[in-house]
């Protein structure tokens, strides 16, 4: 992703999720992935819950979800379907999975596209600008994309707070960790996240 884009799109998605879901801290285990930016909630002595904003250089993000036994973000795991998450978090104390497939059919696998996909012919304007020692994009689309970055991680972090967290807070209950679908703790007055 152009560097402009990256940068606003690691800022909104930061400023968002800091606001909208506290409980995330930022990552600073080196498992996670380069260009990427990961944070931690962590549920419960043995249980960690991860996000992963991943910026590709197609202008277009996405965001994984990771769950771990060991408090460490599984870099090495590849993404696995959620439904497919209980089994590999009680066989090898891992799991990690793209986030949209929590609401889309497995298989598809949709990113947030900061400039969307061109088509052949502007493809091919993007050539000849290319060709003629040019940006690739004009400011124009530039300033288009940087417009599209609000909206779409607000997309982005509303769906994590809306979808993902609950499904964190769910595998959670199912290893016996008190606390509600939001992640907070079952009773206004008792201590949260921790073991029953």
């Amino acid at each position: 992703m152009r560097r402009e884009l990256g940068k606003a799109v690691r800022k909104r998605f930061e400023a968002r999720l800091k606001r909208e879901a506290p409980q995330f801290l930022p990552a600073t285990t080196q498992e996670v992935p380069a260009g990427c930016r990961g944070f931690v909630w962590p549920i419960a002595p043995d249980l960690s819950a991860f996000l992963l904003l991943v910026i590709s250089r197609e202008n277009r993000f996405t965001v994984e979800g990771a769950l771990s036994r060991d408090g460490r973000f599984p870099g090495q795991s590849l993404p696995i379907s959620p439904e497919d998450c209980m089994v590999n978090l009680n066989v090898h104390g891992i799991c990690r999975f793209r986030i949209a497939g929590l609401w889309r059919p497995r298989g598809i696998d949709p990113w947030w596209e900061v400039i969307p996909r061109p088509s052949s012919s502007e493809l091919d304007d993007r050539l000849d600008r290319i060709v003629r020692g040019e940006d690739e994009y004009s400011s124009i689309e530039i300033e288009k994309a940087l417009q599209r970055v609000e909206p779409l991680v607000d997309d982005a972090v509303q769906r994590t707070v809306s979808v993902v967290v609950p499904f964190f807070a769910r595998v959670a209950r199912s290893l016996g960790v008190s606390m509600r679908d939001d992640g907070s703790p079952p009773s206004a007055g008792s201590e949260g996240g921790g073991l029953r």
